[in-house]
């Protein structure tokens, strides 16, 4: 679904750290925006739908087919609180 981040102008970075094919330490790398001249609702849903790809990140979550981890995205705990 790259689709989908492209019109959301959004992308999130990391990288995974394994030692023995066990994963050991994750981080965020960068999350940026390329919202210029979007209205702000679309600013917002772009930001949780990122901010959905830290969660997955930070909870470890990894190895998803793409159409899975951008579902996963949009509804992450953090991208549905947002209005």
């Amino acid at each position: 679904m790259a689709w989908f981040r492209h019109i959301h102008g959004g992308a999130t970075t990391s990288s995974t750290y394994t030692q023995d094919g066990r994963v050991m330490h994750a981080k965020v790398n960068g999350l940026s925006q390329c919202c210029r001249d979007y209205p702000p609702f679309c600013f917002r849903e772009s930001q949780a739908h990122e901010l959905g790809h830290v969660w997955l990140i930070v909870y470890g979550i990894q190895g998803l087919p793409n159409w899975a981890e951008e579902g996963s995205a949009n509804t992450s705990p953090i991208a549905t609180i947002v209005p």
